[in-house]
């Protein structure tokens, strides 16, 4: 498969014409003149119901809805929802326009809360212009989902292939449009508004091609409960799908730890799921153990330099070399790099085989080297 689409390809929407005589165009049409506009009513609308709901209901509200959101659960990163980053636009779109309280009978949320979708509540109680109804519209019909990414043209677009439907959809994207992404799996929503395809809420985290087995699983598994998947049909398995979104980023975290369990089925083992992991080459053998991988997660481009997504990719991979020391490593003929390092011939051979590895932070490296009695490259 191609990370990008060619001038002279077949175009992805099933034209059966070249791309250059189809969708490239009308895509340059709508990022240069309607994108930031849908943007822009996106802002304003989310700013006036987050308003809304703050003048009508209770402040209790915010924690029902993120208690819901995590399933009651504990996020690796932070006992403070407000340090994820999670609880910004992605929170914000999932509880306006597709949470709804009536739906969860749990004791913990309030009898006073609102009985229906907060956008539904706020356009019955509000004064709306058409285009705001219309987002409302087009946002609560779209519900969260696993995508694959299929093709992108960089800077403009990309091929989305809902795991579920199996419906594929071209979508305007400027930033995460990028050929690295190819087959990298998203959690997102597919919004069409003013006849403009976009993803609204995407999730910072992106999987790679393993993840996409388990979500393959999970959807076999509840073959006999489904005829054909539909969206409104996807959104009924919602909290299944977002227990599975936290997984998936709780073994970026925890590799090895994390596995889904649903009402439907049995657990689903994620014990492969990572993020991204980098191959480690030797010579002409490339060896592929998680012993010798260098942990290299991706996020979504709109959250790279967020300080608070930096830090909790710092801490995944410096527990990434906590642990390496301590376990059979096979380009150490499955030693242990802690035992090897108590001679001076195996000092030898770990230096030679931590100069083929590239540490994001320097400050991982010296640890490795300290604990284990090393030079540093050039001491």
């Amino acid at each position: 498969m191609t990370n990008n689409i060619g001038r002279n390809d077949p175009c992805p929407c099933g034209s059966g014409k070249k791309y250059k005589k189809c969708c490239l165009n009308e895509l340059r049409v709508v990022s240069s003149s309607q994108i930031q506009d849908i943007r822009n009513t996106e802002n304003k609308l989310m700013t006036k119901i987050d308003q809304f709901c703050e003048q009508s209901f209770n402040s209790q509200l915010l924690d029902d809805a993120w208690g819901c959101f995590v399933g009651w659960t504990e996020v690796d990163g932070g006992d403070d929802p407000t340090v994820l980053p999670e609880s910004g636009h992605m929170f914000n779109v999932w509880r306006q326009f597709h949470w709804n309280p009536a739906e969860f009978a749990m004791e913990e949320i309030a009898d006073d809360a609102p009985s229906d979708i907060l956008a539904t509540l706020y356009q019955q109680k509000r004064p709306i212009g058409l285009d705001d109804r219309d987002f409302i519209l087009a946002a609560m019909s779209a519900p969260y989902c696993f995508y694959q990414v299929l093709s992108v043209v960089e800077g403009k677009s990309m091929v989305l292939k809902n795991l579920f439907t199996d419906e594929q959809t071209e979508v305007v994207e400027l930033r995460a449009a990028r050929p690295e992404h190819v087959n990298d799996m998203l959690f997102t929503t597919v919004v069409n508004y003013k006849d403009t395809n976009f993803m609204l809420g995407t999730g910072c985290y992106v999987f790679n091609e393993s993840s996409i087995e388990e979500i393959l699983d999970f959807k076999q598994r509840v073959a006999d409960n489904v005829e054909q998947w539909s969206n409104h049909l996807v959104d009924e398995y919602e909290p299944e799908l977002l227990e599975m979104y936290w997984s998936f980023r709780e073994e970026l975290f925890n590799p090895g730890k994390s596995e889904v369990t649903t009402n439907t089925s049995g657990p689903v083992d994620l014990s492969l799921v990572t993020g991204s992991m980098g191959k480690q080459s030797n010579g002409d053998n490339d060896r592929t153990s998680g012993a010798d991988e260098v942990p290299n997660f991706t996020v979504m481009p709109e959250f790279a330099n967020d300080p608070q997504v930096i830090a909790l990719m710092d801490q995944i991979q410096l527990k990434h070399w906590q642990d390496w020391v301590d376990i059979a490593v096979p380009a150490l003929d499955n030693k242990i790099p802690r035992t090897v390092a108590k001679t001076a011939e195996g000092r030898n051979k770990l230096e030679d085989l931590l100069a083929t590895f590239e540490f994001s932070n320097p400050k991982h490296q010296q640890w490795l080297y300290k604990e284990l009695g090393l030079n540093l490259p050039g001491e």
